[in-house]
């Protein structure tokens, strides 16, 4: 029997109240940021753009030149060549002329203003205009967009595709970012195979859990490495995963978490010096999870039955993922739907049962927590709230979405 089963609620608040954001930092590369977190604030090192510039093909000149333009007394300027974007600047105009400018080449000294080209007429080598332009006017400002000095991006940022284009734009090329957490993923069970060219042997079972906590770590910010080999049902390899230990923020075991007499990992953890915090959650499926601690790594065990562990993963383990690498929340998409049949379960234990959605209604995929094919087709889950033993067709329910 179990010794005390907690309810999901409590078991959240153990975890957040033991889990410990990172501190280790490290440099990257600004083609490696994508999905990292900022460890300190950035700054601008230059003014952007970093000269005056034109914002449309046409003809830069002097403001003051146009006044008084108009379609009865247009203002003719002289053209004197070509300006193109990245060409050294060599041309000095007076007043009374322009140059021909293209999108993003440097303005000459002086000049303040681009008349776009479809607004003038050009004959010879002279300009029409018919319309006084005000300064500044199809100019981009040295420091208009950002300013150096100014905080670009805070401590805490996560790095996305747009903010890599404004640091390559300020020329950054390295950042100070907090490492990933690092986790080692631990199969157990004499009857876990490989997943491999290798037949499956009679007897085993492929190692599922493994690779789709691999995954969600990947997708969550964080770092797995598979251990090797599979634990065997003894005491003595699982404590030999405790010499890993150190290496890693924590360790995820699955499997040998239940109460029977080959489920060790309490045990192994007790034997080291490590604590339980606690082991057994009032859920279906994931009863058999438990949470601990072996000096500063943290200890995960989740159920070995693959959608006991998908479950637990995705509800406990990610989001405690994410507060420790400085991420914030998943943004779960999340829809009040109607049932589209009922459903009946057990009374007692907060049930998460995955979905699908079928002309906006809800259909229950979940076939029990060792089969695998409950999460195949599923979209999303909803949660049963304890206590909770049906719920009647059309009767609404919230599917959260899975990533």
């Amino acid at each position: 029997m179990w010794n005390k089963l907690i309810e999901f609620e409590e078991a959240e608040k153990l975890i957040k109240n033991t889990i410990k954001e990172i501190t280790a930092t490290e440099t990257v590369h600004l083609k490696n940021a994508l999905g990292r977190v900022l460890a300190k604030d950035v700054l601008a090192h230059l003014d952007i753009p970093s000269f005056n510039r034109a914002t449309m093909d046409g003809f830069a000149l002097y403001s003051k030149d146009t006044e008084g333009a108009s379609s009865n007394k247009p203002v003719i300027l002289n053209i004197k060549g070509k300006i193109w974007p990245g060409t050294p600047l060599e041309i000095k105009l007076n007043s009374g002329e322009c140059v021909k400018i293209a999108t993003g080449a440097t303005l000459p000294k002086g000049v303040d203003a681009v008349v776009k080209q479809e607004d003038v007429e050009v004959e010879a080598n002279k300009i029409f205009i018919t319309e006084p332009l005000k300064q500044w006017e199809n100019v981009g400002l040295k420091g208009g967009d950002i300013k150096r000095g100014e905080l670009l991006l805070g401590r805490g940022t996560l790095i996305t595709p747009g903010r890599i284009a404004g640091l390559a734009a300020c020329g950054i090329a390295e950042l100070l970012v907090y490492k990933k957490p690092n986790l080692l993923i631990v199969a157990s069970g004499s009857e876990i195979q490989s997943v491999g060219k290798e037949p499956l042997m009679p007897g085993k079972v492929f190692d599922i859990n493994s690779y789709t906590i691999l995954s969600l770590l990947t997708l969550n910010g964080a770092c797995g490495v598979i251990y090797s080999p599979y634990l065997k049902d003894t005491i003595e390899d699982f404590i030999k995963v405790f010499l890993e230990a150190e290496k890693y923020d924590g360790i995820i075991f699955s499997g040998s978490t239940s109460i029977g007499e080959r489920d060790l990992l309490a045990k192994a953890i007790l034997e080291v010096g490590g604590e339980v915090i606690f082991h057994g959650v009032n859920t279906m499926p994931g009863k058999p999870t438990l949470f601990g601690k072996y000096k500063e790594t943290i200890i995960w065990g989740l159920p070995g039955f693959p959608t006991s562990c998908f479950m637990i993963a995705y509800t406990m383990l990610v989001p405690a993922l994410r507060k420790v690498g400085h991420l914030e929340p998943f943004p779960v998409r999340r829809e009040m739907l109607p049932m589209g049949e009922a459903l009946k379960l057990p009374s007692l234990p907060t049930k998460f049962i995955t979905v699908n959605v079928k002309d906006k209604k809800v259909f229950p995929v979940f076939k029990g927590s060792s089969m695998i094919s409950s999460f195949l087709s599923a979209q999303g889950y909803v949660v049963i709230p304890r206590g909770v033993s049906q719920v009647e067709k059309d009767s609404l329910v919230e599917v959260i979405f899975l990533q």
